[in-house]
């Protein structure tokens, strides 16, 4: 049988945008490509919810393939945490937006051949799209994106086409952002009119993006929203130069009659007539890139906890089957705990692996603290006021993804757990708190309140429940047997797929359940 793909997102393309699309690696028979993931959150009403997935599913199974269109490798549904997660090529340009607007490449560089390409992708994307009748409903320069070809030019490619059911409600232009409000035709900005973008709107938009590429700059620029929408519904538009060979095809685009626009097939024959075959010059690749400002990625909930990901049920006609399966990750650790520095964790399916680091405790200055209170007269036997655990992506020398840092207390191991940003995902991770319920921590998110519960024994196990906003099972930890073959205790983590997104988070409070007797073993063994 075939190994199921496996997914692991790293981070965000652009931390700077609130569209969700991540860089990832998929792996599939020991092949790995870089693809973009952009998770699509469900839209609150019924109709709408009930239209993008009619739209994307109709997409996926189309298999669309144009050189002037991303491409969409796969689409999953995820009905429980009502998300769409959209597997696409990856663009390491961005966006025609921030090639325009973000990096330094001089504005008097982009010639007019390059100009030109652009327009011509743009139509030509356009065209394939409405023969395959998909609307793309949401044209704007940061949902043009730039592809680098062998030939060292630029193309342009759209994506996010046929979501325009996740677009806030047309008709009211103060539930649209500026940057989609300028694109947007004249009849999808009227209350009283069935507002749902179409082929017309789709050729108004392109004649904005046309002009934005042309002119290098945003249609209304300076305008606020009201502003925009009393300005196009009075049919004012932007002044085009008289004679320029693209002003009068433009100025028919966006008519303010939608049956008056000409269909896209026929600009793009206009364009063909009017600009012919214009090549734009080459471009050196890393000259582009090193003109983008350098970021740190930000990781944020879904592009580290969803290191594990299955994606073997993206074909099948009823995607729910897989959300009802646990995701398995399996641990093992030296019997001493005093001969334990890491732990490695490991997915059963698909390649995800981390491992949890903790302090040497023979060198760490605060667990000499406690073996001199250990033997003092008094024989307290107070522990440590802090240290410091790691969890790291799949080794002690990989990239730390959490810091869960002991804030001091003897009896409740209080945890303050951190990402490398500092923001801090977790109050305490505690013994007290809800009844029945210890060891609560939050989502990643902030939106779940989770809690560990059972008692430790030689055997335990702790089941994992979300207690908030409703109670129930969702994991549990088994601390699992000694394996007498190699010495080592080995053990199971485990948890229901819609809860991947807190993987981390998961995983890492598991293994602090075995804080207490850690520390009092180390304590106890170290002291002979």
């Amino acid at each position: 049988m075939p190994a199921s793909p496996s997914l692991f997102l790293e981070a965000l393309v652009d931390p700077e945008n609130s569209s969700h699309v991540y860089e990832a690696r998929r792996t599939h028979n020991n092949r790995t490509h870089r693809i973009a993931v952009k998770v699509v959150a469900f839209p609150s009403s019924a109709p709408s919810r009930s239209r993008l997935v009619q739209e994307i599913q109709r997409i996926r199974s189309l298999r669309l393939h144009n050189p002037n269109v991303v491409t969409i490798f796969e689409a999953h549904f995820d009905y429980d945490a009502q998300t769409a997660t959209l597997c696409m090529q990856y663009h390491p340009l961005k966006s025609l937006h921030n090639f325009l607007y973000r990096s330094t490449f001089p504005h008097s560089d982009i010639t007019a051949a390059i100009k030109y390409g652009f327009i011509v992708g743009i139509a030509q994307g356009l065209h394939y799209l409405h023969q395959n009748n998909i609307v793309h409903g949401n044209l704007k320069s940061q949902n043009v994106l730039l592809k680098y070809d062998t030939d060292g030019t630029l193309r342009a490619q759209l994506s996010d086409y046929g979501l325009s059911a996740v677009r806030p409600a047309l008709g009211d232009p103060n539930l649209l952002p500026t940057s989609t409000l300028v694109y947007t035709a004249p009849e999808c900005l009227e209350p009283l009119l069935d507002s749902h973008p179409g082929a017309e709107s789709d050729v108004y938009g392109f004649a904005m993006l046309a002009y934005e590429v042309w002119f290098l700059a945003k249609p209304f620029d300076g305008l606020a929203a009201s502003e925009i929408q009393q300005y196009v519904s009075r049919g004012n538009r932007e002044p085009l130069p008289a004679g320029w060979v693209l002003s009068d095809l433009l100025s028919a685009c966006w008519d303010a009659l939608p049956d008056r626009r000409p269909d896209i097939e026929a600009v793009c024959s206009e364009l063909n007539k009017r600009l012919g075959t214009q090549t734009p010059p080459p471009i050196d690749l890393q000259f582009v890139m090193d003109l983008y400002p350098s970021t740190t990625p930000t990781r944020s909930s879904l592009d580290i906890a969803s290191s594990y990901r299955s994606l073997s049920s993206f074909d099948r006609p009823d995607e729910r089957d897989e959300l009802s399966k646990d995701v398995v990750f399996t641990f093992s650790r030296n019997e001493r705990w005093l001969d334990t520095r890491h732990i490695p964790i490991i997915a059963q399916e698909g390649n995800a692996a981390f491992c949890l680091e903790y302090p040497d405790p023979l060198l760490s200055i605060e667990v000499l603290q406690a073996l001199q209170a250990s033997n003092s007269s008094s024989g307290s036997g107070q522990l440590p006021e802090s240290w410091t655990i790691k969890l790291c992506d799949t080794t002690p020398q990989g990239l730390a993804l959490l810091t869960l840092k002991k804030t001091g207390g003897s009896k409740d191991y209080d945890f303050v757990i951190k990402t490398l940003n500092d923001k801090s995902f977790v109050t305490k991770f505690e013994r007290r708190g809800l009844i029945h319920v210890k060891h609560k921590f939050k989502s990643m998110s902030s939106s779940l309140t989770y809690g560990w519960t059972g008692e430790y024994s030689d055997s335990s196990t702790y089941h994992l429940l979300k207690v908030y906003p409703s109670k129930q099972i969702v994991g549990r930890y088994d601390r699992g047997q000694l394996n007498e073959a190699n010495g080592k205790l080995e053990g199971q983590i485990s948890f229901k797929a819609p809860y991947i997104e807190d993987t981390i988070l998961i995983l890492a409070t598991a293994l602090l359940l075995e804080e207490p007797a850690r520390v009092a073993e180390i304590v106890k063994e170290a002291a002979f």
